[in-house]
């Protein structure tokens, strides 16, 4: 049996308890809170619905987004739409090769909906981590965390340096950046490790 297979027998073999974070229906105010963090001035995806339209849509609209969101939790299926984008490169700039598709970083332009979605899911599993006292992600992450990223991290760095230089002690960095990690991972495989290691999803 190949590992793809094996994946598969393992997720038929679910049982999904019940869980009072996730497996309650959607509110209207629930999903209110999250539309009040949309911005103005932003792309439009494939549906061409922009975030001013869910802002001002009214409570008819709010209604009816509640009752496609409960649908989704009922069946346990992402509609198309929300996982389809538009794929816009923009250059780098630095004087990079402009015939190199790697002197461009993709922005990919999807689905006000499904970016919707996507927040209010997030907020009940921040909830839920709230409520079992973890952190996450950790204090010391900076990368893909709100008013974090390479200043504070510079900053933490340089203060370790000098921590370190008083002390007179030795310092030991490491840096690892993964190209396109996400893309080239094999997703099957890291799957399948996580299982073996009674990491169940």
């Amino acid at each position: 049996m190949d590992v793809t297979e094996k994946i598969r027998e393992y997720s038929s073999q679910i049982r999904k308890p019940f869980n009072a974070f996730f497996d309650v229906p959607y509110t209207e105010d629930e999903i209110y809170e999250q539309i009040k963090t949309l911005k103005c001035g932003k792309a439009p995806g494939p549906d061409y619905v922009c975030n001013e339209h869910i802002i001002y849509g009214g409570n008819t609209l709010l209604k009816w987004i509640c009752y496609i969101f409960n649908i989704i939790l009922k069946c346990e299926y992402i509609p198309l739409l929300y996982r389809h984008g538009i794929i816009i490169p923009l250059y780098k700039g630095n004087n990079k090769d402009k015939s190199n598709p790697n002197s461009y970083r993709a922005i990919v332009l999807t689905s006000v909906f499904g970016k919707l979605h996507d927040k209010t899911v997030l907020h009940r599993i921040n909830k839920m981590l709230t409520a079992l006292d973890k952190t996450f992600p950790d204090p010391l992450q900076f990368g893909f965390v709100p008013e974090h990223g390479a200043i504070p991290a510079l900053y933490t760095l340089k203060e370790c340096i000098n921590v370190f230089m008083k002390s007179k002690s030795k310092l030991y960095v490491g840096f690892l950046d993964n190209e396109k990690a996400f893309d080239k991972i094999w997703h099957d495989g890291l799957f399948l490790k996580l299982k073996r290691n009674r990491c169940n999803w």
